[in-house]
């Protein structure tokens, strides 16, 4: 384990129960990270690619590697899809291997962690961030959590190549 992940059985939970807490950052991703910190109450899945967290971040590519659990699992279980004839991309989320990160280790607290971490995500994933009215106490948090993450200068400068809705009130 890495700095609080750990690696769970495909199909622990039912595909209602996925319906209810996914937050789909890669529809064709091949891995589900669950969130599971103290202060967010019920664990969050988000569904992402590997293959992008491992090119953004030196954190996901050593965590993903085959001398570590989690690499292990994962490399298990598409192997698995792909021997019943189901590609990890194709494959139904309770299908797909999961990552527990425990504590995801960001001091700022946002009021929605889900959506917060889901911002996050999405900027390893080269997207726009969904929060409405991001400020600079939000960008700062991200910046940290890149720092935690250890994310590729393309990844931590992201926040200032990216548009981002504002709504009026």
């Amino acid at each position: 384990m890495l700095g609080g992940a750990s690696s769970l059985n495909a199909g622990e939970a039912s595909e209602e129960a996925f319906a209810a807490a996914l937050i789909n950052i890669a529809e064709d991703g091949d891995l589900i990270l669950n969130l599971n910190h103290k202060k967010a109450g019920e664990p969050a899945l988000f569904r992402v690619d590997s293959t992008r967290l491992k090119e953004a971040s030196t954190y996901f590519q050593a965590l993903l590697r085959s001398n570590f659990q989690e690499g292990v699992s994962v490399q298990e279980a598409h192997e698995r899809l792909l021997h019943q004839g189901e590609t990890p991309a194709k494959a139904s989320p309770s299908q797909l291997p999961q990552i527990r990160l425990i504590d995801f280790g960001h001091k700022c607290q946002p009021s929605d962690l889900s959506s917060f971490v889901g911002d996050f995500l999405r900027i390893l994933h080269g997207l726009d961030i969904t929060s409405k009215k991001p400020g600079i106490r939000y960008f700062a948090c991200l910046a940290t959590l890149a720092d935690r993450y250890n994310c590729s200068p393309g990844a931590s400068q992201a926040p200032h190549t990216h548009t981002y809705t504002h709504t009026q009130t």
